[in-house]
């Protein structure tokens, strides 16, 4: 007897030692959570992680933290978890069997949370995600409908793709609910942008209050997100309407101008942006596209060249209106969209409008042609009673230099010229001079040139 009490205590003495280390463990993991949540919000940590991110680890999961050979780090799949102190674990740990190695042999842990802390500033979508599908029997209008607040769900459970799914309903009168963490861009205002049907009641409500909605003239409910995390709930009726209404709906968060779909919150949102990825490249000879572009005016054309260097020509204005590195275009959002979106710079800006090349004399522009000469496309333009080619020539992959040609007039009526401006580039002039931050061109000048480099790059 004396004997089991023995084996009966060493067990409990195990069992609370157990528990101990497991409560140890959970509040140490809350505490590291905590810690890393708030080094998000910490500029210099951010700073910190960011150059380290860029320098160790873009390599394999991108610059923007879209995935390569490694996983896309800031939407709404996380393989390995995603709590933040999973995530510091992952990143000290490492997947060697996956191809990833763990810095903690290589880097102190203040560094390494200032990396974690930078990916959870970045990161986007939903977590946590569930819906509840309630049935609906009645004559009311959808508009008057009020969901009983002792009614069960038909069906309800955790949406492990952490993506809104319509397609859950098997009926055709019901309320749908999703519930969830959103968590939207830190650094720039956002708005939810839900593609239903005017037909449809549709309803939002953020950190528990609702919030109301603006409707475009394409009938889309669009509401005004928080920056960060944030617990949405979602509420669709479908209540009396035609069988054969779609119900099928793409869901986004865009940025506060509309003009960009950031990223998708639904299934069919999903597959939309897939589809919406037509990428061209100038890889071999210079690539010309007459499309809207995000951040560009209207009647830009934008030109891809070989050295991975482009830039746009406004035929209204008769002026370059932005310039870029890395690779060209995405035109898919133009064509999925049907022409209602517009395409994607796939590099990165040196500069865009409102910055811009222009003659600042006040004279009336007309554009004539483009032209490949020699694999190299030429603008032909009069600007007032002067004629015009502008030739560009991408230098490196951080360089433009852009060739102008007098081929009749006069250059003393269109001497001075506006000049882009900004941290990242220096500009440079043949044929004249840089007065107080604008060209001044020589008044013997036929021929001038303009040299835009693109800080930071090697």
């Amino acid at each position: 007897m004396i004997a089991n009490n023995r084996i009966i205590k060493r067990n409990l003495g195990k069992l609370v030692t157990g528990l101990l280390l497991t409560a140890s463990c959970l509040s140490q993991a809350a505490s590291l959570d905590d810690k890393l949540q708030k080094l998000a919000q910490d500029p210099a940590a951010l700073a910190d992680g960011k150059q380290t991110f860029e320098t160790v680890c873009a390599a394999c999961h991108a610059k923007d933290l879209s995935g390569g050979a490694g996983f896309n780090l800031k939407d709404e799949e996380w393989v390995h978890g995603d709590k933040p102190s999973q995530i510091y674990q992952n990143v000290v740990d490492g997947f060697m069997d996956k191809g990833m190695p763990g810095f903690g042999a290589i880097y102190k842990a203040p560094k390494l949370e200032n990396v974690v802390a930078y990916v959870l500033s970045k990161r986007q979508g939903l977590a946590n995600l569930s819906y509840k599908i309630y049935p609906v029997e009645t004559q009311q209008s959808q508009k008057h409908y009020q969901l009983p607040s002792d009614i069960n769900p038909s069906k309800s459970g955790p949406l492990a793709n952490n993506l809104i799914d319509f397609n859950l309903p098997e009926i055709n009168n019901y309320v749908i609910e999703f519930e969830g963490d959103l968590y939207a861009p830190t650094d720039q205002a956002t708005k939810l942008h839900a593609m239903t049907s005017f037909k449809h009641r549709t309803e939002l409500f953020i950190d528990g209050k609702m919030v109301e909605p603006e409707i475009d003239h394409w009938q889309k409910r669009i509401w005004p997100l928080k920056k960060g995390k944030q617990h949405i709930v979602m509420r669709y009726y479908r209540i009396n309407q035609a069988k054969n209404l779609n119900s099928r709906i793409n869901i986004f968060v865009l940025d506060n101008r509309m003009k960009e779909k950031l990223f998708a919150i639904s299934v069919q949102g999903k597959q939309f942006l897939k589809n919406a990825t037509i990428p061209i490249k100038a890889e071999q000879t210079a690539r010309i596209v007459r499309k809207k572009v995000v951040d560009l005016p209207t009647f830009s054309i934008s030109v891809g060249l070989p050295q991975q260097v482009n830039y746009a020509f406004n035929t209204r204005s008769c002026s370059i209106v932005g310039m870029w590195t890395g690779d060209f275009i995405n035109v898919g959002p133009n064509v999925e969209g049907r022409a209602r979106d517009g395409s994607l710079i796939l590099g990165e800006w040196a500069f865009k409008h409102p910055q811009e090349v222009a003659a600042i004399e006040e004279m009336s522009c007309h554009f004539e042609q483009y032209r490949l000469s020699k694999s190299e496309p030429e603008f032909i333009y009069h600007y007032g009673d002067n004629k015009i080619k502008l030739t560009a020539q991408g230098q490196s992959s951080h360089q433009l230099i852009l060739n102008y040609q007098l081929l009749s007039g006069d250059i003393s009526s269109m001497r001075h010229w506006q000049l882009p401006q900004g941290d990242d580039i220096d500009v440079d002039v043949a044929g004249g001079r840089i007065e107080q931050q604008q060209l001044v061109l020589e008044k013997s000048t036929r021929q001038w040139q303009i040299t835009i480099t693109k800080k930071g790059k090697e």
